[in-house]
């Protein structure tokens, strides 16, 4: 493996995460000739879960680590986790979904989105 410096100094195999991040670094274009896009496609958002999901999940809310790019991807990375997550997405027809706090479907996409909750349709009474 080829490592070298950069301005931010040297710390062993670390180098190599830094190098696509640093751009005065010459070898992190051949360490990752794909550039920044090895990390872009990773975002970090709370999933929040509400009434009945919550309580077949287990959870009320989760940081969730993906590279889904709509709400549909999201629920196919949750159902793959787990049997309880499989049951709990199990009939979409039964589910409402919010991103950032603004009632949306699953076609929604999840670029720079911060929060996406997912609740049963509420009725009034």
């Amino acid at each position: 493996m080829e490592v070298g410096w950069c301005r931010m100094g040297w710390s062993s195999w670390v180098v190599a995460v830094v190098a696509s991040r640093c751009a005065d670094f010459d070898h992190g274009r051949r360490l990752f000739p794909q550039g920044n896009a090895f990390f872009e496609g990773v975002m970090t958002m709370e999933v929040l879960y509400f009434a009945w999901v919550r309580e077949r999940i287990g959870l009320p809310r989760e940081t969730v680590e993906t590279e889904a790019k709509t709400v549909m991807d999201l629920v196919e990375v949750l159902r793959e986790r787990e049997e309880r997550y499989a049951a709990a997405f199990a009939d979409l027809t039964a589910l409402r979904v919010a991103v950032d706090q603004k009632l949306s479907d699953f076609d929604t996409p999840l670029a720079g989105v911060r929060e996406v909750a997912f609740f049963p349709p509420m009725t009034g009474g």
